[in-house]
């Protein structure tokens, strides 16, 4: 049921809108629950601080690899040899995380020097923690919206929908279950947890595409999508990173 077609616009229109609303719902009671649990205080300013780093590494880097990129050159592929996508996908998921894992390690280690930088005024121990945990977060996400263009591209909206509302729900578990036990620590493995999620939720189905009809790409053929993409990509990564840079 989860990966069900839905071939027409207006489903699909519906369909999304639908979703989006519940994400605002489960998002509105997140919030809520943050407020209610901490107010105005230190511990949610350290929380909200420890996503500067994190949320830098996905405007400026993640997003190049951007699903709105990718579609029309998964298309192009298709188009030239049936089955091709999943193959491009795959080796583009593996360039994916090796890069976005040697920047996160290096932001890792240099992270109680840069979080002076980005959190001036802030000083708890426990930021540092919080942004070393919360670099999973923007690998996992960047990873699923690579997988959230095959299911768009295949028409499973649902997949693609439903993923923001695990996010929330991850965050609300964190906040709920994981804080009481661990701590701050608790409320970044929430997050992490829905970005887990918001990842796995997609990845049976990209499985079943590449047992079924992958084809090889050579990586010459992997290089030349890539540029494509990254060319693409580039001005929304900029404006992106603009903001976080601001």
């Amino acid at each position: 049921a989860m990966g069900l077609q839905v071939r027409g616009m207006h489903q699909a229109a519906y369909l999304l809108a639908l979703f989006a609303l519940l994400s605002q719902v489960l998002a509105l009671l997140r919030d809520r629950l943050l407020a209610g649990s901490f107010g105005a205080s230190h511990t949610l300013d350290v929380y909200y601080a420890a996503f500067r780093i994190p949320d830098l590494l996905f405007a400026t880097v993640a997003s190049l690899l951007s699903l709105y990129a990718l579609l029309p050159i998964l298309s192009r592929l298709e188009a030239e040899k049936e089955g091709s996508t999943v193959g491009f996908l795959s080796k583009a998921l593996l360039l994916f995380f090796a890069v976005m894992g040697a920047i996160a390690a290096g932001l890792y280690l240099a992270a109680p020097y840069l979080v002076p930088l980005v959190a001036p005024g802030i000083e708890s121990e426990h930021l540092v923690l919080l942004t070393r945990i919360l670099l999973l977060q923007p690998i996992l996400l960047g990873a699923s919206n690579v997988l959230a263009s095959l299911t768009q591209m295949r028409h499973r909206f649902l997949l693609y929908a439903v993923s923001p509302l695990l996010y929330n729900l991850g965050i609300i578990f964190g906040i709920t279950m994981l804080y009481p036990h661990l701590g701050m620590a608790g409320l970044a493995w929430g997050v992490v947890a829905g970005a887990v999620m918001h990842l796995l939720v997609q990845v049976p189905f990209f499985l079943q595409e590449q047992g079924e009809v992958s084809q090889q790409v050579p990586m010459r053929e992997v290089w030349r999508g890539m540029r494509e993409v990254l060319a693409l990509s580039l001005p929304r990564t900029l404006s992106l990173g603009a903001g976080q840079f601001s």
